[in-house]
């Protein structure tokens, strides 16, 4: 009788790992169909693919929704709605989105402007050895926002930023992301996909 009791229980594991990795497979294919949607630019279509990818958990996806809501691609622009994706794939240690919701808390987009926020997010991405995050950081102790003005600090950071050149928004001095952008923090080109992927565009700079 017990053996019959721990056959069902295996069976049941079985089933329920099964159903698990089929979700996941699905996730993935409605990520990379969201992929091919921005290559062929039909955003529309990709916002639906990378909705439901995103909605199952996928923080590429999650992430990449981020960018067509702070984008306005496919859909209208919604700073409050990026946060929310963005925040989905950093809570699952995203560490690029990690970085965007520093920068999203630093400029007050899509959620109230909050510095101890922004360096929470940025310290997260930094300890990574994000170099984006990085030299961020250390523009925040150079400016003295959310902390005591610290040049030795700044300069700290910005010797920690990996080597290789990143963008800057404007002529704030702020670093938004790894290929070149505009003042929404945002990469220009195409969408780019979460820093589990490494062998993908994302992480190669421009």
């Amino acid at each position: 009788m017990l053996n019959k009791k721990m056959l069902l229980s295996a069976r049941q594991w079985a089933a329920a790992l099964a159903w698990l990795l089929l979700g996941a497979a699905a996730a993935a294919g409605d990520f990379e169909d969201g992929m091919r949607f921005v290559l062929s630019k039909d955003y529309a279509r990709a916002v639906q693919s990378f909705r439901k990818a995103a909605e199952d958990g996928n923080a590429d996806a999650q992430f990449n929704l981020g960018v067509m809501y702070s984008k306005g691609r496919g859909v209208e622009q919604d700073f409050a709605r990026a946060a929310h994706w963005y925040r989905k794939a950093a809570e699952q240690e995203d560490v690029p989105a990690q970085s965007m919701m520093g920068f999203m808390h630093l400029k007050g987009q899509g959620v109230p402007q909050d510095y101890q926020q922004a360096l929470f997010w940025y310290l997260r991405a930094a300890g990574h050895g994000y170099a984006v995050a990085q030299h961020n950081l250390g523009v925040m102790y150079a400016k003295g926002q959310g902390v005591p003005q610290d040049y030795q600090q700044a300069v700290s950071w910005y010797i920690s930023r990996r080597a290789g050149a990143c963008p800057c928004a404007g002529d704030s001095g702020l670093h938004v992301s790894e290929r070149p952008g505009s003042s929404t923090g945002l990469p220009a080109g195409p969408f780019l996909v979460s820093s589990r992927s490494r062998a993908r565009v994302r992480r190669r700079p421009a």
